[in-house]
Formats: C-alpha cells, structure tokens, sequence
C-alpha cells in the first residue's frame, strides 16, 4: 500500500506529540520532514519509500562531507528521516526513539 510524503509526516508528527517533547525539539524535526519532502519533490516523488529516505541520507551525508552541512543538521535531518522510516513502517516510534538523543 503506497502512502503519500505528507501522510507519513502527519503520522510522524502525531506519534512524536506524546513523547513531550520541547517546543523547539518538535520544530526541529517538523523542519527535517520539511526538507525531507522538499528534497523528494524536487524529483517529483510523493510517495513514501525507503529508498527515497536512503537517497536523503546519502545526500545528507554527503553535503556534511563537503563541508555544506554542519554536524547538528547533519544528525538532525538523518534522525528526522529514520523517524519517518520508523513510523511508515511500524505506525509508531519504538523504544529507541523514544529514549535516545537526537545521535
């Protein structure tokens, strides 16, 4: 079953909401999913699929290489990214979410 970009990011944004998290935490990954959905239009994908998540971090990744990205947006659009994964794929975050940092 295909699910659009934007489903997966409501998803996501409704399973992060209890885990009470700070205002400026919650506008951090609002703002990776942003970039996330930004990077797949640019390619004209609206359907969420793992491998349009490994592409967006490779592409992260490799900015970071290059210099472009520094290390807090490196491991804050990877992070935000495997959140989508996770929720597209499980319909929650798991336990690992929940309790780690943002590494």
């Amino acid at each position: 079953m295909s699910v659009s970009i934007s489903d997966v990011i409501v998803q996501a944004d409704a399973a992060i909401g209890p885990l009470g998290h700070a205002p400026s935490t919650t506008m951090q990954y609002r703002w990776g999913w942003s970039q996330f959905a930004r990077f797949c239009s640019r390619d004209g994908i609206e359907e969420f699929f793992e491998e349009a998540v490994a592409s967006f971090v490779d592409f992260v990744a490799a900015e970071h290489r290059a210099g472009r990205f520094k290390d807090w947006k490196h491991k804050l659009l990877r992070k935000a990214a495997l959140v989508l994964s996770e929720v597209a794929r499980e319909g929650v975050l798991p336990v690992v979410f929940v309790s780690s940092g943002a590494s």
